[in-house]
């Protein structure tokens, strides 16, 4: 049997906890479109719900149960691009409760977002998805896609250009952004650099 070597993990498999609100929410910060999410709710004993993009995002399984999928329309309701959407369920979103989630990424190649955002830390930089620090080494895959995404409104007098290093090369070809909600067409990078 093959074995592929993962490099930037965080690209492909993602846990966290969420705290359930009764309302529809979106469950962000995986920074990627998942394939497959495993959801428990923490705080009492209903069963493990797990979903995947194969069967649809309303389609429930429980790896406690030998019962069939079911359909449940208030759960799991659908797949983002940097998380999932959970409706008003008690499986996924009761008020009050807390959620573990655990979220896989199946393509082949990575495919990430980041949101962008300029902040005041010893004169103004990037920082992105709120990392905690502004001098984050982001592992870029050959052949992932990147999203940033610079709609927040720090970044409006602030351009945003990829380089190697401070003063040095820079990248705009290739690089995908929006100006107020619109995609502009020249902004997608893919890596070509090999590790």
């Amino acid at each position: 049997m093959a074995y592929t070597v993962v490099n930037s993990s965080y690209n492909f498999f993602k846990s966290l906890t969420y705290e359930g609100t009764g309302s529809t929410q979106s469950i962000s910060g995986i920074n990627f479109k998942p394939d497959f999410v495993w959801v428990k709710d923490r705080d009492n004993s209903r069963s493990h719900e797990l979903y995947d993009s194969v069967r649809g995002a309303t389609k429930r399984i429980k790896s406690d149960s030998d019962g069939d999928e079911s359909t449940q329309a208030n759960n799991l309701t659908a797949f983002q691009s940097n998380g999932f959407q959970v409706g008003t369920g008690a499986g996924t979103n009761a008020s009050s409760q807390t959620y573990s989630a655990w979220s896989w990424n199946c393509d082949a190649a990575a495919s990430v977002t980041y949101t962008v955002k300029v902040v005041s830390d010893s004169g103004n930089k990037y920082r992105f998805n709120d990392f905690g620090t502004s001098a984050v080494t982001l592992d870029l895959e050959e052949g992932g896609t990147y999203t940033f995404d610079a709609s927040d409104s720090s970044v409006s007098s602030h351009p945003f250009v990829l380089g190697t290093s401070a003063n040095s090369n820079e990248y705009s070809t290739g690089v995908t952004y929006k100006l107020d909600g619109v995609t502009k067409t020249y902004s997608e990078y893919t890596s070509g650099f090999s590790a």
